[in-house]
């Protein structure tokens, strides 16, 4: 579900902020 971390990123940070950058400050989590 690589695609609904960047449509919904709150899912996998728990909090959406930036969107992509969240992704980017937590790859481990895109992983």
């Amino acid at each position: 579900m690589m695609i609904a971390d960047t449509d919904m990123p709150r899912h996998r940070t728990g909090r959406i902020d930036a969107g992509s950058t969240e992704t980017r400050l937590t790859p481990r989590e895109t992983r």
